[in-house]
Parts: structure tokens; C-alpha cells; sequence
């Protein structure tokens, strides 16, 4: 088989498939390339038959069909592959350790814009919002070529987008859920419109069909809206303190005559309650002539997601200064206590227009393709954070299941603290940002005797122009505090998770009868300052051009190649000078690198592949971490500001790749055995440093640096094997596993040190995923399970203060039971066992943050097929 060349690949060329009555005779020969849509190839076939690292998704993979059945949620179950979430909802992919903003994203090899979460700007794709059903497979590559995309360090996802011309005339599917998740918290009663059921539902269609006088035309149309609930809860604490022996607060536990414990600086408790809704669709048509050597295609694709979230929270404040200490108690004073109300709407979108032109005549191939794409979000906080401060006996007792575990109160000495101190306003705020990323990608490919049965040499080569535009303005409102609210609280009937005694909320609805905002006054000052922080424009522009040569006998296909990269930017950002804005400046910057790489592929056998690979690539730095002074986000009692750096270079790195595969039983199972290993240069990490305000609010201030050097090195091991016979039942089983090793060198202002981690590297990922094929009624019984090792999220100043996540493992469930040709029941759950996630403190994952009570969510399914 042929090479990895992206040049008529990434476009959807199907090369064995043909319209009815076709001849096959003008497309057959179409080259296999590394971001290949061969759409009828299973992913088995598309693993073997290409000649660099590739693992691959299709729809009959193995896994567990939930509310959304996104890409994100879909690719979990890949090699490699881990996933960072919003919440427990899977949305941005990290792939052997490398962090997503360093990862490469396609449709169909165009590439897709992203403006970030919060509108700062990022490369990082919400794969959550995007269904899977808008691509028949899904590729996975883990090696490079000169053909693909520059610009991704971990990996490069390829979504193969559907063709009507792989499926029957007239196929239709559409599927009907209803789904309810287990944590409903206080049923919705203080929270925003539409998140108060815990009761959700959905319904998603795909039609395809082909027409014309000789079906030379093919159509495809997916659409879907979904609705769930997903409710949590939290047990919380931001701040740490630690005590010398003699019982004295030192700033760490780094500091000479440390006790060896640690106690807890707050304990808040947070009841969520969020709603999503995703929609959209996406058409495809296709020309596809019987007698010619075109093909063309225009696809348009529009998803998005409305995300609801009301957060209600208390906090108590400790003083530094705590009695009968022991590893897991201790008794301290309550200095004060929050009480906490958000209210966030986060409206999402992307879309795009994507077109292809293709020509093939023998054994020559060339493609036009052109691609706009848009993220866009709105996103809208009101917050209001009450502070009381107690008088008396404020003695309060802590302690913890174990050492190391998270701390919870255990008693108040006076728990009248709680409803006879006065409330008054410390933090009150709206801010609504709105942000917009878009992309514009040309390419034009061409290549020569590359097609899957040539021998001998052959050749590929091409240009590509993106151009990226990145925008965020924020409208900041800040109120004055010292107003008391306190006849704004009330009790409800709800207790939070794990609280000792009834805590208050902030009746919402009541402060905004009696006037709301407008009875708060403005602070005009910071106001102004932080809306207009924030706001930057960020421009870039990337030239690439490749060649690649091919070589392939009967045994051994090689590929080398070498792709210009040559990318210039310049961003407007606001020039901030002894705390006042004054103008906006700009900065510009390019950077141009010669990008080699070689591949290998020995079929020592019919059915064992030997892959090797050697290449280098580059992770860009996000739009936000250069053009972006100054953004503030708050959820959860906490804050985080984080800061640009216009002097970030982009990552370099050294890929080494060397695998080895088995295939048998018919192609049916495979298994895979590779290492791994990443040089990387100017690394790109977030630094964070921390301090408290007047209320007792964490305040995190992050901020982007190049590391000198990092590297990342792992074993991944894959088994796939399907229709394994046991007596008269039949079994589909998948296994893989990765084991990886991370080093770099962070230097700070404390000093430098070695971390053996990469930011958002696991060391071990692993997934196990069964489906039973049951002899009788019908039906298949699929479990799926998901082990996510420790990981860091941000390093501190010092070690104890790196953040990150302790390893989970989660177990998915579901049946299908198909009643007749047309329809089938389906019913399923995630997060079977209700497995919560611990969020840490310290480069040992050592001190509890944050205790997050995400529990399962149930589904049922009614589908049709024609």
C-alpha cells in the first residue's frame, strides 16, 4: 500500500469505491495516503494499509453510544489517546502526553478554527461539540509525513467526512434518546431557566442518497439537538497552610522546620447545576462522474452548544493558626465565610464551508481544496460573592478519611456564626466576552506513481495558505462592595454533599426584584480596566510547501520528504503601564523552519508490518498566550488571571517512532506493539503563582513560558479482536495500553528544577472494551472501561504548588437489541459506579483540592434504519 501523503487524502477520495454502474476504472487507483478517507475501509484495514503510525475509528468500533456521542468521546477509546474535560464531559483530546493546543485537528484535511472556551483563542479543538456522525472513521496519526500538517506535536486527527456514494441509495437513520443523570442537587430551584430537570433528550438523523442520470450525484444530511443534564457537586478547598513545630504558619512545606502536615486554608462546598444543549448539522454534495477523471465536493457544517450553569457555594475562611494538629485533623478558627452565587452562559458555534477539486488520469493526481471555518462564542458570568466576618467563639474542628485525603469540617463550636453574622458584598460582577476565531486553507496537491500498486519511485508535492484571524472584547461591569445582602439569603430544603449544617444561598430571584445590579454601584475605574485588558486582535499567516518521495517494492514502502513552514503573525494588544491602559501596541514576529521526515514501512511478512519513522514538527504557540494581556475568570470561590507573553517562541520537536503489527484471523484482529520518543525544544507550560484577597478568594495568576527542553518517550501496546468465536457466542474485544515517561527543565523565580512529567501527560492511559454478542433476542452487550493515570494541569512557583489530577477509572455499559431490519432499542450509562475526581496539590499529587461528585447518567435509544 501507498503512503501517508495528505495531498488528495485528507480531501475524502474514496479509491475503491464508485457510484452504481460505475466502471471503476477512472478512481480505482487513487493513492492511499496518510490522512486517507478510504470511508469504506474498516479501522483495521486503515491501520494496516497505511505506511505510517495510524489507529483509526469507525462505527463499528468498539464503545459505548451516550448523549452526546461526540468525536471527543468516541476517540477516548484510541491508543494514546487521554482526555481533558469539561467537567466529566470529555471535550479536548491530548495524544501521548502532548497537550491539545499541540495536537493537529481536520476535516477532511482542511484545518478548523477554535477561539477557546472563554474566547481567549486556542488551537485546541471542543471536539464535544462536534458529533461523530459527521465522519465515517476517524484518523488517528501518530507518525509524520512531509504531506501533513506542520503543526502538531502529539498527534494529527483527521475527521474522514461522510460520502454518499459508501452507503445504499435512500439510507436514513435517525435515533431518539431520553437520558437522566443521578445528581440533581436542590432540583434546580435556585439556578437559571432550563437546567432544573434532570430528565434530557434528543433526536439525531442522517440521510444519503445519490442521484442524476447516471448517479453521478450524491447527497448527505445529518442534523441532531440534544439536551442533558449534568448536574455535580463539590467538596472544595483552595488554600493549604502549613505550621513549623512549634506551631507557627510558614509559606510552605519547603521552609526549615516544617511538622511534616499540612491543614486546610478553606472548605467550601459547591452545588452545580448545568444543563447542555448541542445542534446543528451539516450537508454534503458530491460530483463523481461516471466516464471522467473529476470529482468534486462542497460541504457546509454548522454545530453549537449552549451551555447553562448555576453554581451555589459556601466557604469558611481559616486563620492561620490551628491547635491539636494531627496528619488528619485539627482544630482552627473560622476568620470568614462566603457565600457564593454564579450564574454562567456559555453559546458556542462553529461552522464552515469546505470545497474539493479533483483530477486523476493513470497514475496522476491533483487537488484543489479550500476551507473556511469560524469558532464563535458568547460567553456571560454574573457572580456575587458575600463575605461575613463572625464574632465569638469561632473554633472549628477539620479532619480527613486518611492521610492525604481532603478535609471536611467536622464541627463548629457555635454554628450560629453561620446565620447571625451580616453579609456583605466582596465581589460582585458581570462580564460578557465575546470572541471569534477564523480560518481560511488553500491547498493544492499533486502527486505522481504513488497509487497503491505502484513500484519503483514516485513523487508528491504542494502548497498550502492558511490565514487566521482571532478576536476577544470584553464588557466588564464591577460593583462596589460593602452593600449588605443579607436579607438576600435563604435556606433550602437542600443540604449540600458532605456539609455538616445547613448552609445558606443567595435568593437570586429576590435580589433581582428589589432592583438587582442597578441597586449596586459601579466601580467606573476597574470596570473600564478590565474590560479593556482583555481585548486583543491576533493575525497569522502560515506559507508551507512540500516534496515527498516514494520508493515501494514488494516489501518495504519508504517515504522522504521535506515541508517548508514559513509563518508570520502580528497581534494589537492593549499597552498596560503602571496599572493604566493607555493605547494598544503591536507586535509582530515570524519564524520559518525546514520540517524532514522519513518513513518506513517492511512488510516482513503477509501479516507483520515493521514501521519506523523519523520527523520533526512544531506546536504554535495559542493567539491568546502572545496577543492577550490580561483575562480574569472565576468559578468555584477561586479566580485565575492569566497573562500573555509576546516573546513565546513556538515548540520544536524531534519525533522517533518505531512499531511492529500482526494481523490475523482474516484482518479481524491485529495487535501493535511501539515506543516512542519526543525531543522537544522551547516547551510551552503554564506557570502559576498565588495569592489571596481581602475575602479569602484564591487569586492564581498564569502565565505561558518556553522551558529549555523537554522530552517524552513511551511503549503503547494495541489488540483488536473481532468475531472471536467461544461455543455459540461471539465476542469483539479491544485492548491498549501506554506507559510514558516525561521530562523537563522548569526555571522560575524560585530556581530551576527537574519535573518528570509534561503538563497533561498521564503516565499510564489504558482502555478494555467487550462486546457480547448475545445468541438470542438479537442483541450485543458492550462494556467499556477508561484508566486515566495522574497528571499535572499547572506548575507553581514551587513544587508543593503544581496542580494536577489524580488517575480514574470509569466503566460504561450498553445494550442493543435489534427488534427487526428497521428498528433497534438501545440502553446504556456512563460513569456506572459514580467515580469521582480528585483534583491535587503538590508534584506528588500529595494535598486534596477538590473532591468533584459527577455521578452517572442513563440512556435509552429507539432507532430507525431504512
Amino acid at each position: 500500500m501507498s503512503s501517508d501523503a495528505a495531498s488528495l487524502a485528507d480531501q475524502g477520495v474514496k479509491p475503491a469505491v464508485h457510484p452504481p454502474g460505475k466502471s471503476g476504472k477512472t478512481l480505482d487507483a487513487v493513492k492511499v495516503q496518510a490522512s486517507t478517507a478510504i470511508v469504506n475501509s474498516n479501522e483495521i484495514d486503515t491501520k494496516r494499509n497505511a505506511d505510517v503510525q495510524v489507529d483509526s475509528l469507525d462505527a463499528n468500533s468498539i464503545q459505548i453510544h451516550a448523549q452526546e456521542d461526540s468525536v471527543a468521546q468516541k476517540l477516548m477509546t484510541a491508543p494514546g489517546i487521554s482526555v481533558l474535560r469539561d467537567e466529566d464531559q470529555p471535550r479536548y483530546i491530548t495524544a501521548r502526553g502532548i497537550q491539545p493546543d499541540l495536537d493537529s485537528t481536520t476535516l477532511d484535511g482542511m484545518t478548523m478554527a477554535s477561539v477557546g472556551d472563554s474566547g481567549g483563542g486556542a488551537r485546541e479543538i471542543n471536539l464535544e461539540m462536534i458529533p461523530s456522525d459527521i465522519a465515517d472513521r476517524i484518523d488517528v496519526y501518530k507518525t509524520y509525513s512531509a504531506e501533513q500538517p506542520a503543526d502538531g506535536v502529539g498527534d494529527a486527527i483527521n475527521l474522514v467526512t461522510n460520502s454518499a456514494f459508501d452507503h445504499p441509495a435512500n439510507t436514513l437513520h435517525v435515533d431518539l434518546d431520553g437520558n437522566y443523570h443521578a445528581i440533581h442537587n436542590d432540583n434546580g430551584a435556585n439556578s437559571m431557566p432550563k437546567t432544573v430537570s434532570p430528565w434530557g433528550d434528543g433526536i439525531s438523523a442522517k440521510y444519503s442518497t445519490v442521484f442524476g442520470s447516471n448517479h453521478e450525484w450524491g447527497l448527505t444530511v445529518s442534523a441532531l439537538e440534544q439536551d442533558y443534564n449534568a448536574d455535580q457537586n463539590k467538596l472544595f478547598q483552595t488554600t493549604q497552610y502549613f505550621y513549623n513545630t512549634a506551631g507557627s504558619n510558614i509559606s510552605g512545606p519547603n521552609i526549615a522546620g516544617w511538622n511534616g502536615m499540612n491543614a486546610p486554608g478553606s472548605i467550601a462546598y459547591y452545588a452545580d447545576n448545568r444543563r447542555l444543549k448541542t445542534y446543528g448539522g451539516s450537508m454534503k454534495l458530491e460530483w463523481w462522474p461516471s466516464n471522467g477523471p473529476f470529482r468534486a465536493s462542497l460541504m457546509a457544517y454548522a454545530y453549537g452548544q449552549e451551555e447553562r450553569r448555576t453554581e451555589n457555594g459556601y466557604q469558611f475562611n481559616l486563620a492561620k493558626s490551628v491547635t491539636e494538629q494531627t496528619p488528619t485533623s485539627g482544630t482552627g478558627t473560622v476568620s470568614s465565610m462566603n457565600d457564593i452565587y454564579t450564574n454562567t452562559l456559555w453559546e458556542r458555534n462553529n461552522r464552515g464551508l469546505l470545497s474539493s477539486f479533483q483530477w486523476h488520469q493513470d497514475n496522476q493526481s491533483l487537488a484543489f481544496r479550500a476551507g473556511y471555518t469560524r469558532d464563535r462564542i458568547n460567553y456571560v458570568v454574573d457572580n456575587m460573592t458575600l463575605t461575613a466576618t463572625p464574632t465569638g467563639d469561632t473554633s472549628a474542628s477539620y479532619g480527613s478519611a486518611s492521610n492525604g485525603e481532603i478535609y471536611n469540617l467536622t464541627s463548629l463550636t457555635n454554628p450560629g456564626i453561620i446565620g447571625n453574622s451580616a453579609y456583605a458584598v466582596s465581589n460582585a460582577y458581570q462580564d460578557h466576552t465575546r470572541g471569534i476565531a477564523e480560518v481560511g486553507d488553500l491547498r493544492l496537491d499533486y502527486s505522481n506513481n504513488i497509487d497503491p500498486e505502484s513500484r519503483g519511485f514516485g513523487l508528491a508535492a504542494g502548497i498550502e495558505y492558511k490565514q487566521m484571524h482571532v478576536m476577544t472584547r470584553n464588557d466588564d461591569t464591577i460593583y462596589d462592595n460593602g452593600t449588605d445582602l443579607s436579607d438576600d439569603l435563604y435556606y433550602p430544603s437542600f443540604q449540600y454533599p458532605n456539609a455538616l449544617y445547613s448552609l445558606p444561598f443567595f435568593d437570586y430571584s429576590k435580589f433581582m426584584s428589589q432592583g438587582g445590579w442597578s441597586s449596586l454601584a459601579i466601580n467606573q475605574a476597574t470596570s473600564k480596566y478590565d474590560s479593556e485588558a482583555s481585548d486583543f486582535d491576533y493575525n497569522e499567516k502560515v506559507r508551507d510547501a512540500y516534496l515527498s518521495l516514494h520508493y515501494a517494492t514488494d516489501r518495504v514502502e519508504a517515504v522522504a520528504g521535506l515541508r517548508y513552514d514559513a509563518t508570520e503573525y502580528n497581534s494589537y494588544t492593549p499597552y498596560i503601564n503602571d496599572g493604566a491602559i493607555s493605547g494598544f501596541t503591536t507586535n509582530r514576529g515570524d519564524y520559518h523552519y525546514p520540517l524532514p521526515s522519513l518513513n518506513v514501512t517492511t512488510h516482513l511478512t503477509d501479516s507483520i508490518n515493521l514501521r519506523t519513522g523519523l520527523s520533526r514538527t512544531i506546536g504554535r504557540p495559542i493567539p491568546s498566550n502572545i496577543a492577550q494581556a490580561e483575562s480574569e475568570t472565576c468559578a468555584s470561590g477561586e479566580c485565575t488571571i492569566a497573562l500573555g507573553n509576546p516573546n513565546l517562541k513556538p515548540e520544536k520537536s524531534f519525533n522517533m517512532d518505531v512499531s511492529l503489527e500482526k494481523y490475523w484471523n482474516d484482518g479481524k484482529g491485529y495487535m501493535s506493539l511501539g515506543w516512542f520518543k519526543k525531543n522537544i525544544k522551547d516547551n510551552i507550560i503554564s506557570t502559576s503563582t498565588e495569592a489571596y484577597a481581602a475575602d479569602g478568594t484564591l487569586i492564581t495568576t498564569t502565565t505561558p513560558e518556553n522551558v529549555s527542553k523537554s522530552s517524552i518517550q513511551g511503549v503503547e501496546l494495541s489488540l483488536v479482536e473481532r468475531a472471536l468465536e467461544w461455543g455459540n457466542h461471539s465476542f469483539d474485544v479491544m485492548f491498549n495500553a501506554t506507559h510514558m515517561d516525561g521530562q523537563m527543565t522548569y526555571t522560575s523565580s524560585s530556581g530551576s528544577r527537574e519535573v518528570y512529567q509534561l503538563l497533561d501527560q498521564p503516565r499510564n492511559i489504558a482502555n478494555l472494551g467487550v462486546t457480547w454478542h448475545l445468541p438470542w433476542l438479537n442483541s450485543r452487550l458492550t462494556i467499556a472501561e477508561n484508566y486515566t493515570d495522574n497528571y499535572l494541569i499547572t506548575l507553581g512557583a514551587s513544587p508543593w504548588s503544581d496542580r494536577g489530577f489524580r488517575g480514574r477509572i470509569t466503566t460504561d455499559a450498553g445494550w442493543e437489541m435489534s427488534l427487526n431490519r428497521h428498528w433497534t432499542l438501545a440502553f446504556s450509562v456512563t460513569n456506572l459506579f459514580g467515580k469521582n475526581q480528585y483534583e491535587t496539590l503538590g508534584d506528588n499529587y500529595q494535598y486534596m483540592r477538590n473532591l468533584n461528585n459527577y455521578g452517572a447518567t442513563y440512556y435509552a435509544h429507539v432507532r430507525f434504519d431504512l
